[in-house]
């Protein structure tokens, strides 16, 4: 059995350009030849299954998502001169 299952939908998708070697693109290629997907598919799958569960990698979206989340402090107001032009 595959460890890529097949699609069951289809989602908006963006163009990206990598650089593979050589025994990595033939794998591609031929992974994606025997599920009867395309290698943009196998790509796809293998980034949700290989980087999005590991854990240090939520842990930094949720760290990033809080401080995107908190409103930014404006900086401190110069202190006022009460003093006029003398």
């Amino acid at each position: 059995m595959p460890y890529i299952k097949p699609r069951l939908k289809t989602e908006r998708k963006v163009r990206v350009t990598v650089r593979l070697s050589v025994s990595t693109r033939d794998a591609l290629r031929e992974y994606a030849e025997m599920i009867a997907e395309s290698t943009d598919f196998v790509l796809d799958r293998v980034i949700r299954q290989a980087l999005v569960p590991d854990p240090d990698f939520i842990k930094w979206q949720r760290a990033r998502a809080a401080t995107a989340a908190s409103p930014s402090q404006p900086p401190p107001m110069p202190p006022i001169d009460d003093r006029g032009d003398r």
